[in-house]
This record gives structure tokens, C-alpha cells and sequence, in this order.
């Protein structure tokens, strides 16, 4: 019997999401089944037996709601901008902010004070159950709210080429690892990383009414950097994706 306090493994975890599922597997195998319907990972597979961390779990719920429950990401995942350990997993991160935003995992205040999600805590008996509550039951989610009002404006790729093709008067940021930015990047886009604003927003600009476009490749870390800049006293924000694939 695993104790309340030990963390469970990832095979313990998927055997409960299926039988809350209602799912039986042909073969009975919990861990095949995910991986050819595609909620689950090689490295899942052979790794099945080891401590579920909360960053994996993040990611095996939300491909788990996309592909079994055809549940839609959610618009503004900016709530999740207040977890202070976001990116440090950069691979997790947008798994993260959606069950964040979802209501289905939560994050809490370390001993140092800061607000953190925790990348790399165990998940509990207890937690598992609640993140399975949450998952099958959306009335019990516990909805997070920005810590403001303020937000920057989210655009397609189609309208930030207009804006840019319009006027020269705009800064385009690229907020994408420096080795990203040097394979492939934009037009005109300065390389100013996602972490380096959220430690200095005010390095991006003098000019506070500038207009500012900022991207990523998903638009989770552009989406996080244009809100720090808005919360920073810049007045014409937006953000978008650019799939440069």
C-alpha cells in the first residue's frame, strides 16, 4: 500500500486515470495503450516505474484531456505567468500553464516565499486523486486568476505581418533561446530571451509608448514576456506565434 506522503509511479498514475476513464485495454496494458493513442511518451514507457514528478504528470494530463476528452486548450493561459518556475522546465511549460489555467493543478509558496508550480515534486496518493477529481469533474477546478487586470493583446502571425509591412515604427522581439534565434529567425526581430525580461522588462526599451510585438514558436513564452512588459509600464503590447517549422 503506498503511503500518503510517498510519491507514486507513473504506471500507478495511469493505471487510476483509465479506470476513472472507464477504459480498458484490449491488453490490458495501461502504458501501451497510451503511448500508441499518444498521451504518452517512449520514455514514459520505459521509465514506468519511477517517481511520478509533477512536470510529467502536467503533461500526461493535458495530452490525456486533448486526446481522450477532445478538451480545447484554453485561450489565456496567462494566469500561469505567476509561477515563478515556469520555464524551468522549457520542454513542460506549456503543459503546464494549461492544467494551470484548467484549474487542475496548482501551484503554492515555498519556504523562500516565491509562488511556484514544483517542477519536479512528487506526486502523492492524495495530489494523484485530486488532479483525477479535477480531471473528470470540472466543477470542482479551482480556476486561477491573473495577478492583475492588465493584459497584452494576443495576435495571429497574419496580422503582426501587416502591422510590420505597415509602419517601421515597431520593435519585434524574439524572446526564444539565443540558439534558436541564431538557426532561424524573423526580419528585423532583436534576441532578447524570455528569462532576461522577466528578470529586466526595462532592458527591451527606452521608449515606453513604442509599439512592441513579441514571439516564440508557441506563444506560451512570448505570451509570459508580453504580459511582464505591460506590468512594466509598456503601453502597446501584443504577442503571437510563429511556427518556423
Amino acid at each position: 500500500m503506498i503511503q500518503k506522503e510517498e510519491a507514486i509511479s507513473l504506471s500507478q498514475f495511469v493505471d487510476a486515470l483509465l479506470r476513472h476513464a472507464e477504459i480498458v485495454p484490449i491488453d490490458h496494458d495501461g502504458l501501451h495503450y497510451g503511448y500508441c493513442k499518444g498521451w504518452l511518451q517512449e520514455q514514459d514507457v520505459t521509465g514506468d516505474n519511477l517517481p511520478l514528478q509533477k512536470k510529467h504528470c502536467a503533461r500526461i494530463v493535458h495530452d490525456f484531456i486533448r486526446i481522450e476528452k477532445s478538451e480545447h486548450d484554453e485561450i489565456d493561459s496567462g494566469p500561469a505567468g505567476n509561477l515563478q518556475d515556469l520555464f524551468d522546465c522549457r520542454v513542460c511549460a506549456g503543459h503546464v500553464m494549461q492544467v494551470y489555467a484548467k484549474g487542475i493543478m496548482d501551484g503554492y509558496r515555498n519556504n523562500d516565499g516565491r509562488y511556484i508550480f514544483g517542477m519536479e515534486d512528487g506526486v502523492s496518493e492524495v495530489l494523484a486523486e485530486q488532479i483525477l477529481h479535477r480531471v473528470f469533474c470540472p466543477k470542482s477546478r479551482v480556476i486561477h486568476k491573473r495577478e492583475d487586470n492588465i493584459q497584452a493583446k494576443c495576435i495571429s502571425f497574419q496580422e503582426a505581418s501587416l502591422l510590420l509591412q505597415a509602419t517601421s515604427d515597431i520593435l519585434l522581439v524574439d524572446v526564444r533561446p539565443e540558439a534558436e534565434y541564431q538557426e532561424r529567425h524573423l526580419k528585423r526581430a532583436l534576441n532578447i530571451p524570455m528569462m532576461n525580461i522577466l528578470k529586466n522588462p526595462y532592458t527591451v526599451s527606452d521608449r515606453r509608448d513604442i509599439r512592441i510585438l513579441v514571439y516564440c514558436e508557441q506563444g506560451y513564452m512570448s505570451e509570459t514576456a508580453a504580459q511582464s512588459l505591460v506590468r512594466a509600464g509598456y503601453g502597446d503590447v501584443s504577442y503571437f506565434a510563429w511556427n518556423c517549422n
